[in-house]
């Protein structure tokens, strides 16, 4: 149980010092500044795009090899010599 017990005291330590540095935020953080331009609409979607053509493509290129050594795998033959 020692290890346990001395990686509890450096973890509690270093958890309030993080807790005691965090700035205290009183705005209401959902609105922009007045001199802060606004996102378009077209770029959340681009983003959206992007990921769901990334991820079709992973699929696909992780399901690709399987039938590829299925086709390369030579067939036997029955004339084959002992």
């Amino acid at each position: 149980m020692q290890p346990e017990s001395s990686m509890r005291n450096l973890v509690l330590p270093f958890v309030l010092s993080l807790v005691a540095v965090a700035p205290a935020c009183d705005d209401d953080g959902d609105e922009l500044d007045p001199d802060e331009p606004r996102t378009p609409l077209w770029l959340p979607l681009l983003g959206l795009v992007v990921f769901a053509v990334g991820l079709t493509w992973l699929l696909a290129r992780s399901e690709a090899p399987d039938a590829a050594v299925d086709e390369a795998a030579p067939a036997p033959s029955g004339s084959a010599a002992p």
